[in-house]
């Protein structure tokens, strides 16, 4: 049995630093993947340089995370020892250059149920992350951004582990969120991306009364003076310190209750904003957004 995959963007962008967006035509690629026995209603989650996916399939009643190797060869990632059996869904967030990845063991069912960070060595060993509720990336050294406390992210706060095996390190609140006490003063962060040498690190932190989040900058563990921004989205973290993704445009939306968000890239306490298709109808804009950056300055997104 073969799963079709395809891989459709409505409009792909080229996004340079120059503020400018350049159409190219959609590109339609078709990929057939090998299925594991069994296995059905697939998802695919990353992809490495050397054309590694990762992704899950539905093998039996539960979810068990799957890698093609090289596009080609499906793997089933072993679950945890004490999981063997047990209704749980296991769910893949990345993988990194050395083969490591890491995933979530979720109870089966409705609503935010009891779930565990998972770490697999490059030799597919599991290890369970302590005290992670929640899992957003991965360095290629084995550090590791996710969430502490209750399943439920608006319970939780931003944590890194500096390896599999270590214990969870909290990130601070920014000091103008005034949160001492997560708990007591209503607030909670959640993970956000980490850079491929583990340097820079992002986090989102929110509180009930403002809406909105603030999103800080952490550089080796140092919360970063010129980069703490409200409604902001990180996609991606350079080895060089340069962050793409989306930001609040402050133009409203005739589609969401929600203002036009933009893509934008940063540097060193700059940003770019990168714009989107023009078009739009007049008192408002299309939305746009930066997903990747190579090391060559190029970046990818959609609009």
């Amino acid at each position: 049995m073969n799963t079709r995959i395809v891989a459709v963007s409505i409009v792909s962008l080229v996004l340079s630093t120059a503020a400018t967006a350049q159409t190219q035509a959609p590109s339609l690629t078709l990929v057939t993947l090998p299925a594991p026995s069994g296995a059905h209603a697939y998802a695919l989650q990353d992809l490495d340089a050397a054309g590694n996916v990762l992704g899950s399939a539905q093998i039996g009643a539960h979810s068990e995370i799957v890698e093609w190797l090289g596009g080609k060869t499906p793997v089933i990632f072993p679950r945890l020892a004490a999981d063997q059996g047990a209704n749980k869904e296991y769910i893949p967030v990345a993988l990194n250059k050395s083969g490591a990845v890491i995933g979530l063991s979720i109870e089966s069912g409705l609503g935010w149920l009891p779930r565990q960070g998972v770490y697999w060595d490059p030799s597919r060993h599991p290890t369970a992350i302590a005290s992670a509720e929640d899992l957003s990336g991965l360095s290629d050294g084995g550090a590791i951004v996710g969430g502490v406390g209750t399943p439920d992210p608006s319970g939780q706060t931003a944590a890194e582990w500096s390896s599999p095996s270590a214990q969870p390190h909290l990130l601070p609140y920014p000091s103008n969120l005034f949160c001492s006490d997560p708990v007591q003063d209503y607030c909670w962060s959640n993970g956000g991306p980490i850079s491929p040498s583990g340097k820079y690190v992002v986090d989102y932190a929110y509180h009930v009364l403002p809406t909105g989040w603030y999103t800080s900058l952490f550089v080796n563990g140092v919360v970063a003076s010129n980069f703490i921004e409200t409604n902001v989205t990180v996609s991606r973290i350079t080895d060089s310190g340069v962050l793409v993704g989306a930001k609040d445009t402050g133009v409203h939306s005739t589609i969401t209750p929600n203002d036009v968000s933009q893509a934008y890239r940063w540097e060193a306490g700059t940003f770019t904003d990168l714009g989107a298709l023009p078009g739009a109808p007049a008192g408002t804009a299309f939305e746009s957004n930066a997903t990747a950056v190579n090391s060559s300055g190029v970046i990818i997104g959609s609009s």
